[in-house]
């Protein structure tokens, strides 16, 4: 069995180096990174996270947990339904040219503010389904519009955007509809839940969908033990992130977790809609990193191998970039394990 990592940052990097390529496999023609994913990999492990993060006191935190919280059917079936939003598939509407609301809309624009332009984007996607945190009021001003009819709009910078310098500030755009597209759903089924490949807690294969909301149950269950290690962690980090004062994010951080850990290319449309996650995987990383440093918590050469092994890469396959990347994914694992395994003897004591 796989390694089970606690961050979701740590996923992240794991898969992404698998499927994008930094981590080239052995059978692979060309196991080497090419230079730009060279310089992005230096970009992440040579930036100094205490530059940019102010820690809380974390150890003495006091973690809220719901003891003993009744799990309903409303609760499964609400995390059931995050199973089947992560597994939608995005398809291009081509059956009409009119906005409806729960679409996902690319556009392009160009801002003004008192005659001057301020920014021009060809490629920013907006979800209508979501509540608008980038740019204030665009789902309105979008749904019933014709993408054969660019149009004007007042809208405000909202806290999200990913320009600190535009954020609250109202300006003029011009908006064309470049594409629409709408996140087809898949139904829960036995092949959906076998394709998850989901195991319980006797090592036994998830199996229907009886078995499968079951499975859920005792996942939510966890999710509220205090005496669960998964919990503590869970909980640990939603401090860190909620107490850690970020100070600035480098420009150039996001880009690497883009360009190479996602394996995105800067003038895609997922470019920009995924640039809003990266950005908070970004201060994740940076906040995990910043603790590895003060707590000198380091990975050795013989983890890295063991988990390269897991997933059946060859260590010798790979260059000393790539070797990084993983020893970053298992330090940002100890982190959280290191402060959970002191949590959990503190309130012992």
């Amino acid at each position: 069995m796989k390694r089970k990592l606690t961050t979701a940052v740590a996923a992240i990097l794991i898969l992404s180096m698998l499927m994008a390529g930094c981590g080239k496999k052995a059978e692979e023609p060309d196991g080497s990174s090419t230079e730009e994913e060279k310089q992005a990999v230096t970009v992440v492990l040579n930036t100094d996270a205490n530059q940019h993060v102010v820690l809380p006191d974390y150890d003495s935190a006091d973690l809220a947990f719901v003891s003993n919280k009744e799990i309903t059917e409303a609760d499964i079936d609400e995390r059931i339904n995050m199973y089947l939003m992560e597994s939608a598939v995005y398809q291009i509407v081509e059956d009409r040219t009119t906005v409806e609301k729960g679409d996902v809309v690319t556009i392009s624009y160009k801002s003004t503010k008192d005659g001057k332009t301020l920014e021009e984007n060809d490629a920013f996607v907006v979800d209508t389904g979501e509540e608008d945190s980038a740019l204030l009021g665009i789902s309105e001003a979008l749904i019933g519009r014709s993408s054969e009819s660019p149009f004007d709009a007042e809208l405000t910078y909202g806290d999200d955007y990913y320009d600190d310098g535009l954020i609250g500030k109202t300006a003029d755009f011009e908006i064309s509809i470049e594409e629409i597209g709408a996140y087809s759903y898949p139904e829960l089924t036995d092949d959906f839940i076998e394709d998850l490949e989901l195991e319980d807690e006797n090592g036994n294969v998830v199996e229907g969908i009886d078995q499968f909301r079951e499975y859920i149950r005792k996942e939510l269950e966890s999710m509220n033990d205090e005496d669960s290690e998964y919990a503590v962690q869970s909980k640990i980090l939603e401090y860190l992130m909620e107490n850690s004062e970020v100070k600035e994010i480098p420009e150039e951080y996001i880009e690497s977790l883009l360009t190479v850990f996602y394996g995105m290319e800067k003038d895609s449309d997922e470019y920009d809609e995924y640039y809003e996650y990266a950005r908070e995987d970004a201060k994740q990383l940076l906040i995990l990193q910043a603790i590895a440093e003060k707590e000198n918590i380091t990975v050795s050469h013989e983890e890295v191998e063991d988990l390269l092994s897991e997933y059946g890469i060859d260590a010798q396959q790979l260059d000393e970039s790539d070797l990084k990347v993983y020893e970053l994914t298992l330090q940002t694992d100890k982190v959280l394990e290191t402060l959970t395994q002191r949590f959990m003897e503190r309130r012992k004591d």
